[in-house]
């Protein structure tokens, strides 16, 4: 039986590059998602056309009852051996604005959920003697920056960091956590190029990152079988500004 991945988010833009990723390595490829189902639906049939396979499960991760009926699905078809947390909400949230319904949206997805399918997944694996059983938390860059403009969604990053060393320990030894925080590699639509650019010339090395930067983090993470409990910021330095 081939080793399975789920991704969770897998329509947003690091959805197809990660699926692609894992296909040519031979995971059967979960695809998650909440409305947007034909993007996902696009990602399946060209993972199928390259000889891959997959299948596409949807649930509302603000929900428990959605959550446990997914995993459900997963485990009756083809068991996890890798969870990757992408799922996110990514709004402007500063917490002199912000309302208690956008800081319930952002923290349920950017954390609870991730908690939740972490706790499945990790009992699943641990269930059907999945070898190297590994999760991946999707963090930011932000969570180290305490970006004000976006306070509550760089503080739902910072716990996802947390809750992945906690993870860890409460795991162990069966299944590995880790995180992942990317930064400067997908702008923000709503930017100009003059503020992006200005942005890239603050870190260390003075240009963005590419999707298959963030790609090379996530594969370290899946297949190094002796890293649990870390975040590996992808970002060219951008937490250290100069």
């Amino acid at each position: 039986m081939p080793e399975a991945v789920l991704i969770t988010g897998a329509s947003g833009k690091l959805g197809r590059p990660l699926a692609s990723h894992f296909s040519e390595k031979r995971y059967f490829i979960w695809l998650h998602y909440f409305k947007n189902e034909e993007t996902c639906r696009e990602t399946l049939d060209l993972i199928q056309s390259a000889g891959g396979n997959g299948a596409l499960v949807q649930a509302d991760l603000r929900k428990s009852s959605d959550i446990q009926r997914m995993f459900q699905t997963i485990d009756q078809t083809q068991p996890l051996s890798l969870l990757i947390n992408s799922a996110s909400v990514f709004v402007k949230s500063k917490l002199n604005e912000i309302n208690l319904d956008s800081w319930d949206e952002i923290f349920d997805v950017n954390l609870k959920a991730v908690w939740m399918c972490s706790a499945a997944a990790a009992e699943s694996m641990k269930r059907n003697g999945a070898k190297n059983g590994a999760i991946i938390n999707v963090s930011d860059s932000g969570a180290y920056q305490d970006w004000v403009n976006y306070g509550a969604y760089s503080l739902s990053k910072a716990a996802v960091q947390r809750l992945t060393v906690l993870l860890a320990k409460t795991f162990a030894p069966d299944v590995r956590v880790n995180s992942i925080s990317p930064g400067l590699i997908l702008s923000d639509p709503s930017q100009a190029d003059e503020g992006w650019d200005r942005i890239v010339r603050k870190s260390l090395l003075g240009r963005s990152g590419t999707v298959q930067n963030f790609i090379e983090g996530v594969a370290f993470l899946a297949e190094s079988e002796y890293v649990t409990g870390i975040d590996l910021p992808v970002d060219g330095g951008y937490r250290w500004q100069k």
